[in-house]
């Protein structure tokens, strides 16, 4: 529901004479908002097999109102089963009844959809063509909708289905798109380079391709930028063509300056990097060259804004001294420069053993290894100085905010010294940055004004922490 339209509810109750006092009385809208937040506590508290829908409806039998209240519903979650015996499969012709019925209820009983998109497709199973069909088939019907996120769906139906509502004239107000679409039953194994898996990947790309040339270019860059097109160019080491595709569509008039096309860019370059494991790993070189130069035409030839935020999963990057500090969404509105920072700061714990080597289980640190790293932080380097010149900044403002828990802080001794190794290895961090060769002036000017930080190492829990572990250790 709309902030502004939940406010002047709210004003227009507390004017009433009338005092709000049961579900019957309340705004069709504000009572779906009511009805969105019971359906998400009552499945995750009690609930866990029934589905977003199954819930929703559910609670909407409650009476005539809450059964009107469904067509303002903002955000639809493509889910259609209330129990998975079975993960990792794609479903099968017996299972296309369920999805219409799906498809059926949700076009009857849901009007002011803003946004859909179906749950992570992990462990998940993926809708075959005839169901990814009908999805779209469904969501087209929404005039308003204004975000697109489809995972579980095949890829080749979907790109097919959304050019045809695209060139019909559907979708009008659309403002994302992401086509994931990982799990297709021909790209069950991605990785394969057999012949049959990169056949099934080249059908995929030729299909996305055909869709991004006859669909609006916002929209052809959001499925260039993330989603399984740029996962499977990265499979076959084609970024060449990721890079070409991306400046046509530039050429073209795709908007640069209203959306984090700098983010954008290190997702879809860096974010097929495996929690961080394979960027020092030989044979990368080659895409991190790719994003440096991407980056930098953006900024030099386009004039894009080096401090636009977006928002940033946490499955791209480990971030424990997070997770350790009590964070625990799953995301975060970050700038690039953080990102380059972060990573940086990884490779720097590798380097300096502050982090377990490569491999895991005692693997060597072999010398031609420590090469390999030493190449990706000089390219990131390039990168931040790159980044600095063109007004980047990432003061301790800019950076994500952990929820330091107090209570555990004064309760729990190795919390305190989880603590205690942030604030002494970003400091350590900080000064290996300076102290690198190939620190330029422009990146040392922004340290010193304070435009290069990694973490707020100035928050009083964490300075405590260093206190309070220095005294433990020297009882």
């Amino acid at each position: 529901m709309d902030d502004r339209l939940l406010r002047r509810r709210q004003r227009e109750a507390r004017a009433s004479d009338r005092a709000v006092t049961s579900l019957l009385t309340l705004p069709p809208e504000l009572l779906a908002s009511v009805m969105e937040y019971a359906s998400y506590k009552w499945r995750y508290s009690f609930q866990r097999e029934r589905s977003w829908l199954g819930s929703l409806l559910t609670i909407a039998c409650a009476n005539r109102a809450c059964l009107e209240a469904l067509r303002y519903i903002p955000a639809l979650r493509i889910e259609f089963e209330d129990h998975i015996p079975v993960r990792n499969r794609v479903f099968d012709d017996q299972q296309n009844s369920k999805v219409a019925r799906w498809c059926d209820i949700v076009g009857r009983r849901f009007r002011h959809v803003l946004s859909a998109g179906d749950p992570s497709v992990a462990e998940r199973n993926t809708m075959n063509p005839t169901q990814t069909n009908a999805i779209l088939d469904c969501l087209a019907s929404f005039p308003n909708l204004q975000s697109l996120h489809l995972r579980a769906g095949d890829a080749i139906a979907a790109c097919a289905s959304l050019k045809g509502h695209f060139l019909a004239g559907r979708f009008p107000q659309l403002r994302s798109l992401r086509l994931r679409c990982y799990y297709n039953s021909d790209l069950r194994f991605q990785r394969d380079h057999e012949p049959t898996a990169a056949g099934a990947r080249q059908l995929v790309k030729s299909a996305v391709r055909d869709f991004m040339s006859d669909v609006p270019v916002d929209r052809a860059v959001d499925v260039l930028v993330c989603g399984v097109f740029p996962h499977l160019l990265n499979i076959d080491d084609e970024w060449g063509l990721w890079t070409s595709t991306l400046f046509d569509l530039l050429a073209k008039g795709a908007d640069v300056h209203s959306r984090p096309m700098l983010l954008e860019v290190v997702g879809a370059c860096l974010k097929n990097f495996d929690y961080m494991e394979d960027m020092w790993i030989r044979g990368h070189m080659g895409k991190l060259t790719t994003f440096y130069d991407t980056v930098e035409k953006l900024l030099v030839v386009h004039g894009v804004d080096a401090n636009y935020r977006g928002r940033w999963s946490y499955d791209a990057v480990d971030h424990v001294w997070l997770i350790n500090a009590g964070h625990r969404a799953s995301s975060t509105v970050v700038s690039v420069l953080w990102l380059i920072l972060y990573w940086l700061s990884w490779c720097f714990e590798k380097l300096t053993g502050e982090m377990e080597l490569p491999g895991g289980d005692g693997a060597p640190w072999d010398s031609e290894a420590e090469g390999d790293m030493q190449e990706v932080v000089q390219l990131l380097m390039r990168t931040m100085d790159l980044l600095v010149r063109h007004g980047a900044r990432c003061s301790k403002d800019d950076c994500p905010k952990p929820n330091y828990k107090q209570g555990k802080f004064e309760e729990d001794n190795e919390y305190v010294e989880r603590l205690a190794d942030t604030y002494r290895t970003t400091q350590n961090f900080s000064a290996w940055v300076l102290a690198h060769p190939s620190c330029t002036a422009a990146v040392r000017e922004a340290a010193n004004r304070g435009n290069l930080v990694l973490r707020d190492i100035d928050n009083p829990i964490l300075r405590a922490a260093r206190d309070r572990a220095a005294a433990l250790s020297s009882e």
